[in-house]
């Protein structure tokens, strides 16, 4: 027998609800994916270790501000959404 889902609130307690988790799978995503992964490989090879560094540090730093962009992005919709079904029960 299947285990009941829990409710959103207990996933969200029991941190077992993880958006920042999720993946695309799709055709776009995962050739947007495959891009980046060549561009990396080929450029890695062309570069000494210390330069090879200073980039990853860059996208280090980079995927950090993306980070905070997809967050509050989250916490917008999640506002919204909230918002939304306050105002569709009154």
């Amino acid at each position: 027998m299947m285990k009941p889902m829990r409710d959103i609130v207990e996933q969200l307690w029991y941190n077992d609800f993880s958006p920042s988790d999720a993946v695309p799978d799709t055709d776009a995503y995962l050739e947007a994916k495959r891009k980046h992964e060549k561009a990396y490989d080929e450029l890695a090879g062309k570069l000494p270790p210390d330069r090879l560094k200073e980039v990853e540090e860059l996208i280090g730093h980079v995927m950090d501000q993306y980070d905070g962009i997809i967050l509050e992005a989250f916490r917008q919709g999640l506002k919204f959404g909230i918002e939304l079904m306050t105002n569709i029960s009154r």
